[in-house]
């Protein structure tokens, strides 16, 4: 049997299949009730980056774009949805 996960205790992001600590967390209100929610881990740019780089190993998308080319493609696709969604 599975160990069960504690959604309420997270140490941080999991990049690469690794679990990266991060300095800083916070936490959102629950609407219904108004009380904090549990704290989350706030990624850093460092993170972000390792990210990207984990991913772009994986599988191979986007290499030949470079950062600034998936930057675009990424910042037009949620355009793209935003409109759909909203219009």
């Amino acid at each position: 049997m599975a160990s069960k996960l504690d959604i309420k205790t997270y140490l941080g992001n999991v990049i690469n299949n690794q679990l990266v600590p991060t300095p800083t967390t916070r936490h959102s209100i629950n609407p219904a009730t108004g009380q904090p929610l549990y704290e989350v881990p706030v990624a850093r740019t460092e993170d972000l980056d390792a990210a990207v780089d984990a991913a772009h190993k994986e599988s191979g998308v986007g290499m030949e774009w470079g950062m600034e080319g998936l930057r675009h493609y990424t910042n037009s696709r949620s355009l793209w949805m935003w409109k759909r969604v909203f219009e």
